[in-house]
């Protein structure tokens, strides 16, 4: 098992790095999105101010006040489209004109609050819940696959089971299939090749309940033939 909570450690860490990596670089253009919008606001106020009023204008002393109340207004719809459509995001052939107009509007919000969501894939595990992580994995490299409903006899505790087999989903280390009405755990296909189950396990490393391969073409520049034939198909006398 020390094999398996060290390579579970560094999966760990690497994962938490991708994480804090990519929330960085949204924050960044996030950033830089928000000074962009800010200037050509600014400008396009300065101008049409300085058209409307001539000579009587004297600067745009309201304009951040303005400017960081539409935001919060954008951040507070956000938050509630958020909320309200969460699980709304099937791909469509048409959307209306008021749909895509608000999706522009909710860009820079969607891509800000996107920093704080990225977080909530970050893996923070106890020295406990990674040994006992490491175990779990032990346990589905010597079997090929465990049943979810087995999972207390390692992990007691509901709320760990519930830590730990989420940070080994979200890590993709495991993933979980349904397999005639039960929740088993494999070793997933992105998991690090030093997890894959040992030599023997009864259910292999790709292992799809199934599936069915067979090669379509014989070689790369052949084309693909029919099984079957059409009587009369190899007739020349036409």
């Amino acid at each position: 098992m020390a094999s398996e909570l060290s390579i579970l450690r560094g999966h760990f860490r690497e994962h938490n790095r991708s994480v804090l990596f990519a929330s960085g670089a949204t924050l960044l253009f996030a950033l830089i999105g928000w000074v962009v919008i800010y200037g050509v606001c600014y400008w396009f106020t300065v101008a049409f101010l300085s058209v409307k009023e001539g000579l009587k204008f004297n600067g745009t002393e309201n304009f951040n006040r303005n400017f960081f109340s539409s935001i919060a207004v954008l951040y507070v719809a956000t938050v509630i489209d958020r909320w309200l459509f969460r699980f709304d995001r099937e791909a469509v052939d048409r959307r209306p004109l008021s749909e895509t107009l608000l999706d522009v509007a909710l860009f820079l919000p969607r891509m800000t609050l996107a920093v704080l969501e990225n977080f909530g894939v970050w893996i923070r595990l106890s020295e406990r819940e990674e040994v006992l992580a490491a175990r779990l994995v032990e346990l589905i490299r010597e079997r090929g696959r465990y049943a979810e409903q087995e999972v207390p006899l390692v992990i007691p505790s509901s709320r760990e089971q519930e830590r730990i087999i989420t940070a080994l989903r979200i890590s993709l280390i495991v993933d979980v299939r349904n397999e005639d009405g039960i929740a088993w755990l494999h070793i997933g296909s992105l998991a690090p090749a030093s997890l894959a189950p040992e030599l023997g396990a009864g259910y292999g490393y790709h292992n799809i309940p199934r599936m069915r391969r067979r090669p379509v073409l014989e070689n790369e520049n052949s084309l693909p033939r029919s099984q079957h034939q059409l009587p009369g198909g190899d007739r020349n006398d036409l």
